[in-house]
């Protein structure tokens, strides 16, 4: 028993002390941790099933759409998906 509170009071001066040098060894953790990590972010195709073609009724560009609408993305964008575009009027959100 004597053994177990010995351990725990010599673990609690360990964290006593870390909590009051934190100042001194997280940055250097932080700036450790991170020069770890790979900078690389992965790369997500968005392709149209028919490139340069309108879908679902849809626009290319904004001279598609008439009564100066616009042309613009419906729905999320899917990493691998077919990005679809609509004419949408001015002042109205695009629907998801």
């Amino acid at each position: 028993m004597k053994t177990i509170r010995i351990i725990l009071l010599v673990l609690i001066i360990i964290g006593i002390i870390l909590i009051f040098t934190q100042k001194i060894w997280v940055p250097k953790l932080v700036a450790e941790i991170l020069s770890s990590e790979t900078s690389e972010q992965p790369v997500i195709k968005i392709s149209n099933p028919i490139p340069n073609q309108p879908v679902k009724n849809g626009c290319i560009k904004d001279s598609d759409c008439s009564n100066g609408a616009s042309c613009m993305v419906e729905g999320p964008l899917i990493a691998n998906q077919p990005v679809y575009k609509i004419c949408v009027p001015k002042g109205q959100a695009v629907p998801l």
